[in-house]
């Protein structure tokens, strides 16, 4: 089970869910993890406030070799314009910014998603082509739920953790604050990365 107000968060009216792919290089895309995800809205225009998504980290930019993962996942609460459209370019770069986000104690690995029985849509024999080339795609609320779930398996902390960052956000804590949970789970995140390392 989920914790009931995130399951009710969850469960409201006409909001989407997403998977993000995030590389690790946040210097050159300008994607600051659990706090801010930036994307040309004329390439895809479907985010609105209020939806969810979950981080994909791509096969080419994993640290896990020959895998995708998928890593956290987290509400977009504000899209900021970033004032850089361009008629001639046809851009419309946007901010989205990020609320609730949570990292997963363990991600989840492309190895663990073979018999993964996906509803937005119908995976072949291969993952090619299967998701978008341009790194966001839309998915159901049964795909996020079973993600975020196994995502969160095995996490004792989870819930005590996800109630801590609500009580944070109540108080009315700046945006520093807000995001302080993403940042504690990034220490174990990074003990992954260097152990997938030595380990491959």
């Amino acid at each position: 089970m989920l914790p009931a107000i995130l399951s009710s968060e969850i469960n409201k009216p006409n909001i989407k869910f997403f998977i993000f792919d995030s590389k690790s290089d946040h210097q050159v895309y300008g994607d600051k993890d659990f706090q801010e995800y930036h994307w040309d809205k004329a390439k895809f225009n479907k985010v609105n406030v209020g939806d969810f998504f979950i981080y994909r980290r791509p096969q080419k930019a994993s640290e896990v070799r020959n895998q995708f993962y998928f890593y956290g996942f987290g509400k977009i609460i504000d899209i900021k314009d970033t004032g850089e459209s361009s008629k001639k370019n046809r851009t419309k770069p946007a901010i989205g910014i990020i609320d609730l986000g949570y990292r997963f104690a363990n991600p989840v690995l492309q190895s663990d998603l073979e018999n993964f029985e996906w509803k937005f849509k119908q995976r072949g024999s291969t993952w090619e082509h299967f998701f978008q080339q341009y790194g966001m795609n839309e998915i159901t609320n049964i795909d996020f739920i079973r993600l975020l779930k196994m995502g969160v398996k095995g996490d004792a902390s989870f819930y005590t953790d996800f109630q801590l960052a609500l009580d944070r956000r109540d108080e009315d804590y700046s945006a520093e604050d807000k995001i302080a949970l993403a940042k504690v789970r990034g220490n174990g995140y990074r003990k992954f990365a260097q152990q997938v390392k030595i380990n491959y």
